[in-house]
């Protein structure tokens, strides 16, 4: 996988075949002719204390937040969103002209969908672009893994932060496939700032992640559940004169017989 860069520093998800040859060197194989636009769903059930805790965490809680979310049952669709927001916005057009604000609480929403690319395409035909109102100046660092679960099936991984020119957000995409695509935010207070890496598979019953969270320091976290990430522990701090102000990963570890290899 590779960050493209395009017009206004915009970043997108972009993918090639890539052959390690005998004697070690590296072959990429010709990229394709076209561009796939992939087909966009957003059927995703929403709990309503989990979207309350992230516009908390975004620095989003608005003033008619709490309005649309009374409208709402404790689990609710998009569309069930996109008609509290319609409705709220009706109710106080005359009060409060400008409506950009109840529409922000969408933005978190737009955050999870599903991507699928068609069947004839090449890898390197399917890219991932910004499409949320989160993610519009940006995907920025997709930090892919292969993960196999407790059953041994394989699934692949990626941790991304979008980026809307003033707040990122961490984001998480799922594949097995690499033409159906799920892509979610990540939630607690360890979803926070750059440098997301997950683990290649549990650790005694539980993910494992890598963060950033205070921009300096290199921290790690355990969770039952792969969308929340509570509690992170300092793992590494700046101390060489290399590492400067801030030291980070790249990428997830790699397990060996000795142990874990972090980069």
């Amino acid at each position: 996988s590779l960050r493209a860069t395009g017009e206004g520093h915009i970043s997108s998800i972009e993918f090639r075949n890539v052959v390690i040859k005998r004697d070690n060197t590296l072959y990429l194989e010709p990229v394709g002719q076209r561009l796939e636009s992939p087909k966009i769903k957003q059927n995703h059930l929403y709990q309503k204390d989990q979207f309350q805790q992230k516009m908390s965490e975004m620095k989003r809680i608005l003033e008619f937040t709490p309005i649309v979310l009374n409208k709402l049952e404790d689990e609710f669709d998009y569309a069930s969103l996109r008609r509290a927001v319609r409705s709220t916005i009706n109710e106080v057009a005359e009060a409060h002209p400008n409506r950009s604000e109840i529409q922000e609480i969408l933005w978190l929403a737009d955050s999870h969908y599903t991507l699928r690319f068609l069947m004839d395409t090449d890898i390197s035909e399917r890219v991932i672009f910004p499409i949320s109102e989160w993610e519009n100046k940006g995907i920025e660092d997709a930090r892919f893994v292969r993960f196999i679960k407790d059953d041994g099936e394989v699934v692949f991984y990626a941790t991304y932060t979008a980026y809307d020119g003033k707040a990122i957000l961490p984001k998480l995409v799922e594949t097995t496939d690499f033409f159906n695509f799920k892509i979610k935010p990540l939630y607690g207070n360890g979803a926070q700032n750059k440098n997301l890496a997950l683990f290649p598979r549990k650790v005694n019953g539980e993910y494992v992640m890598l963060a950033r969270i205070d921009g300096v320091n290199n921290y790690i976290m355990f969770s039952k559940n792969l969308s929340v990430w509570e509690s992170p522990q300092l793992l590494h701090q700046p101390k060489f004169p290399w590492e400067f102000v801030q030291v980070g990963n790249c990428g997830s570890p790699l397990e060996t017989k000795d142990g874990w290899l972090l980069i």
